[in-house]
């Protein structure tokens, strides 16, 4: 019985770095060196990989949302823009 009971206390310390082992695989890093990071540094870990850039993409590559929404460029069209009393032109190249 007791047994039963030691299970979730042995698994429970290696829950948030096997969280911080799967960011890290879908960030494109390896996830048994996070895994072994988090162990001694289970948030801290975690923390680190949020701030580290994500591999997987390309530099000018822009995050996608479901169904190909862009949410990191504007569209907006290159042209004179009317101000009060005031004649603009607005270029928004990224």
């Amino acid at each position: 019985m007791e047994v039963l009971f030691a299970i979730p206390l042995l698994l429970v310390p290696f829950f948030m770095p096997f969280i911080a082992g799967q960011m890290a695989k879908s960030f494109g890093r390896d996830f048994w060196c996070w895994f072994l990071i988090g162990i001694p540094l289970p948030f801290i870990a975690n923390i680190i990989l949020l701030c580290l850039p994500d591999k997987t993409r390309k530099p000018g590559e822009a995050k996608k949302g479901k169904k190909g929404d862009n949410f990191t460029t504007c569209a907006i069209d290159e042209g004179p823009v009317q101000g009060i009393g005031h004649n603009h032109h607005y270029s928004a190249k990224t």
